[in-house]
């Protein structure tokens, strides 16, 4: 019901939405996706600070229009989709005591979520992969998908809590396959 922005953390790519009374007020598919953005910019292992800052400063340049849009229409929610989403949600439910739960239709307040994000930004592969959280398949880049989340929510000041759905892009182009074809 509140203005939203809707994310889908692809590998490639990165598809946002900024959604208001269920109308698509701006949509942008850009090149950020984990997979791409951890072979530009992570060479270490746990990631530098600096491949942290650098990762950053491109996501600020390449998001400017995206969180101007956001801050135009009053978004006070993150609804993310993927799996690098979710695996990043689980990782805040794992430090709230939550592992167990469904993350899905659950709002986390964006401190503890940031703070989650923190903890994958300097975990090393190992500490990932250990994780309870984190599909065996992320490990490699979640940390880029980590950098990615808290860039989007400290250039929103303005959003209070994050979601994560149980559907994604993949989700969406059936039932548009089925919409127009059937």
């Amino acid at each position: 019901a509140e203005p939203s922005l809707l994310v889908d953390v692809g590998g490639g790519s990165v598809e946002v939405i900024v959604v208001v009374e269920d109308t698509n007020v701006y949509s942008a598919s850009l090149k950020l996706g984990a997979a791409r953005m951890t072979e530009q910019f992570v060479h270490t292992d746990p990631m530098s600070d600096d491949e942290q800052a650098d990762l950053r400063a491109h996501f600020k340049a390449e998001l400017d229009e995206v969180l101007a849009a956001c801050r135009e229409h009053g978004v006070t929610t993150i609804v993310g989709s993927s799996g690098t989403m979710k695996s990043l949600v689980r990782v805040t439910q794992e430090q709230r005591g939550e592992g167990r739960r469904s993350p899905f239709q659950h709002s986390f307040p964006v401190d503890e979520v940031r703070t989650a994000l923190r903890w994958v930004m300097r975990a090393s592969d190992d500490e990932r992969e250990a994780h309870p959280a984190i599909e065996p398949r992320r490990v490699d880049q979640i940390g880029a998908g980590a950098v990615l989340l808290d860039t989007i929510c400290a250039g929103l000041p303005g959003v209070r809590s994050v979601r994560v759905s149980p559907n994604a892009l993949r989700e969406g182009m059936v039932a548009y396959f089925i919409d127009t074809n059937y």
